[in-house]
């Protein structure tokens, strides 16, 4: 029914609707709280259930779909997730240092010696990550 290029295209949007409606899961499974971020748990039991039972028809529903248009499956490396989310991350902790900071408004002098140290000592950890994920790998291809 599809030509290539309409089943890569169908196959990869209905690829992200799924990984959505997975993410949604287990959000609704077990949704956890940081202590820069609450994640406010304002569904009501009823309401739970429902969006929980919607989203997993919606999944069976695309599963249905990939067999009957015979679309083509991806495969997500959690090592590419872990080491590309982290690299967005540390690219965006660069942003909140006091020389970018600065682009909102005058930064406080005093600003630097507190804020910048520890912005690159949590993106140091970031790269870590990512370092010891790379090296891991090359290990493994030995």
């Amino acid at each position: 029914m599809l030509n290539e290029g309409q089943r890569r295209h169908v196959s990869a949007t209905l690829r992200v609707a799924e990984e959505r409606l997975l993410d949604l899961q287990r959000r609704l499974d077990d949704a956890h709280s940081g202590h820069l971020l609450h994640v406010e748990n304002d569904l009501g039991e009823t309401e739970r259930v429902l969006v929980a039972e919607k989203i997993a028809d919606l999944l069976r529903q695309l599963a249905a779909a990939g067999h009957r248009l015979a679309l083509t499956t991806g495969c997500q490396s959690l090592r590419h997730v872990v080491m590309g989310t982290l690299s967005v991350t540390w690219t965006d902790l660069q942003d909140a240092k006091t020389g970018p900071l600065s682009a909102y408004g005058d930064t406080d002098p005093r600003l630097k010696d507190v804020l910048d140290p520890l912005i690159d000592c949590v993106a140091d950890d970031v790269m870590e990550i990512c370092q010891a994920l790379g090296m891991h790998k090359e290990r493994e291809q030995r």
